[in-house]
């Protein structure tokens, strides 16, 4: 599924660019299933196009 190769190739820059361990990170595609505006534009289509990050850090960690 598209939607979850982009996030994956988000994990893939964070692993093999910036050097984090991956088993940090976990990807997931949700497709037509979380839309954030209706697809009945390509201006709508286009904001559905996204990958969205969630950076959660356990008490005490260095970012």
């Amino acid at each position: 599924e598209l939607s979850a190769d982009r996030a994956v190739n988000v994990v893939r820059y964070f692993v093999e660019v910036l050097g984090q361990d991956p088993k940090r990170f976990s990807a997931t595609g949700y497709g037509e299933f979380q839309p954030v505006a209706p697809n009945n534009t390509y201006e709508d289509m286009a904001k559905n196009r996204r990958v969205d990050i969630l950076i959660v850090t356990s008490k005490g960690e260095e970012s």
